[in-house]
């Protein structure tokens, strides 16, 4: 990952390809470094109040909480949400090929990324970018994210970051 992410996808470093520093590494030099939000609708989910009956019996609408997270490419989900807690929540629908982001959580969970194969709404400990542009590749932005685990981790936390045994 970290060779196709300094040396691009024809080996553009080199003489013919030079490189350049960025803020993430070194990257061919006829890349650019954007802020995700310049190529996507970023955003996360909420919770429905699990009392109130109208927003979870008989649900149709899916709705992913973290545990979903390890999974690479999400295919489905084992819970659903009603039309009115859609309405009531103003809950976001990831569409096919969002990336799911876990931005809380203990151990293996925060950090961890995933792509949305299903429309879905998410809950509070999952962020989203939906992207718009042509230019990205949802899963060349996954695989680059879960190589950086370990960065957001260490800093989520303060420091360095450990492995988990």
């Amino acid at each position: 990952m970290r060779t196709l992410c300094t040396e691009g996808l024809r080996n553009e470093t080199g003489r013919l390809h030079p490189q350049k520093q960025s803020e993430m590494g070194p990257v061919p030099e006829g890349w650019e470094v954007v802020e995700l939000g310049a190529l996507a609708k970023v955003g996360n989910g909420s919770t429905p109040k699990r009392a109130n009956e109208a927003y979870w019996e008989a649900g149709t609408v899916p709705w992913l909480n973290i545990t979903k997270i390890h999974d690479r490419f999400i295919a489905e989900s084992d819970q659903f949400v009603t039309p009115v807690a859609v309405k009531d929540y103003y809950l976001p629908k990831v569409a096919l090929n969002g990336l799911l982001i876990a931005i809380s959580g203990q151990g293996k969970f925060f950090g961890n990324s995933a792509i949305s194969g299903i429309e879905t709404c998410i809950n509070q400990h999952l962020a989203y970018a939906q992207f718009h542009s042509e230019r990205v590749d949802p899963d060349f932005v996954l695989s680059f994210m879960r190589t950086r685990y370990d960065f957001l981790h260490s800093i989520a936390h303060g420091g360095a970051a450990q492995k988990e045994s």
